[in-house]
């Protein structure tokens, strides 16, 4: 309940165009984690890779020679040592790494749990806000489509309440109209008229969407 109040508050300072930094990397921990975990796999392959090349063109191309320089328990020796040393280097650069691919994801999950919140606001009747990504986060372009699209739904709520309010206002008219003892019949025509004319724009703004009923 309290992460929800701080949700609503965080997109609602968005629409004031308040930001404060985010302070937390792991705002989707399974999906950041598990791209940290691809990210580190794929730096194991590629350097696996790397030492395969090497070393087969070193043996290819220098196994003779160094056979003949350096003894056989030696060489082996030297070998070791190398593979160690890789080994270790490559162990050193896993938290960097690691660090890198959540700063990076960070990029990406942040705007898609800003854009999961802001739509939760929407659907729940929240059209007021707008939603905004910091400067360097991806998304933007998406971002922009749903801010278009809420603005949309705004306008047609507002125009929608706002004819909804005048054809209520006019059926009272007309009802006062009709049961006045001294009946003015062209006012009541008028007044019919203006009700009929509100109905067809409120019909013609809900003609251009479907439900799944119509599809």
């Amino acid at each position: 309940m309290e992460e929800n109040k701080h949700t609503i508050r965080e997109v609602r300072n968005m629409g004031n165009g308040e930001f404060s930094k985010r302070k937390q990397y792991l705002i989707a921990s399974k999906f950041q984690l598990k791209y940290t975990a691809l990210v580190v796999v794929f730096m194991f392959l590629i350097a696996w890779l790397a030492g395969y090349t090497i070393y087969y063109t070193v043996f290819g191309l220098l196994g003779e020679k160094l056979a003949n320089v350096y003894p056989q328990g030696r060489l082996a020796l030297i070998f070791k040592t190398v593979n160690i040393v890789l080994l270790i280097r490559v162990a050193l650069l896993i938290p960097f790494v690691v660090m890198i691919s959540i700063i990076l994801s960070h990029r990406i999950a942040g705007p898609v749990y800003r854009m999961e919140r802001y739509i939760n606001e929407v659907s729940s009747g929240d059209l007021s806000s707008i939603l905004k990504l910091r400067k360097r986060d991806e998304f933007k372009s998406l971002a922009e489509a749903i801010n278009k699209m809420t603005q949309g739904f705004a306008k047609l709520t507002k125009d929608n309440k706002d004819s909804i309010i005048k054809l209520s206002s006019l059926l009272d008219d007309l009802n006062e109209t009709v049961s006045h003892p001294k009946f003015n019949k062209d006012k009541a025509i008028s007044l019919v008229k203006e009700a009929d004319r509100k109905a067809n724009e409120l019909k013609r703004r809900f003609s251009q969407y479907r439900v799944g009923e119509e599809a």
